[in-house]
């Protein structure tokens, strides 16, 4: 009877927790224009641990298609866009830059996060930190 109620109150704990960081996640989202998606941030927090990572080191790492690491790391980083008036505008959210290998293969993207970046990532491991 004592290993079950010791055991309840872990997983209670565990849930409490996990609750807290989801509402700091949102919270950080919200802060952000709730525009960062739970794939974005894994996304964001693997480039924090290895800078330099190439979008198909990330797509094997995080078991996600190289397509939907494509699109992510697009909205994450910044480019010039036309739109369709002719008028040249900044689209993409900032957090990372994207440089192409050009010695090796010029079709590779090595991802690193750009203050920003960092910023929103630290922004995270605190929050998760505080659990």
């Amino acid at each position: 009877m004592g290993r079950e109620n010791a055991h309840e109150g872990r997983c209670f704990v565990m849930k409490a927790r996990a609750d807290r960081l989801f509402k700091t996640l949102y919270g950080i989202r919200m802060a952000q224009g709730g525009e960062y998606t739970p794939q974005q941030l894994e996304i964001l927090l693997l480039i924090y641990i290895n800078d330099g990572i190439t979008q198909t080191e990330i797509s094997q790492r995080l078991n996600m298609p190289q397509a939907s690491v494509s699109r992510n790391c697009l909205k994450l980083g910044k480019k010039v866009a036309k739109n369709p008036a002719g008028r040249f505008r900044v689209v993409g959210a900032g957090l990372i830059q994207m440089r192409s290998d050009e010695v090796i293969d010029s079709r590779r993207y090595a991802c690193f996060l750009t203050d920003d970046g960092k910023k929103l990532v630290e922004k995270v491991l605190d929050a998760a930190g505080d659990l």
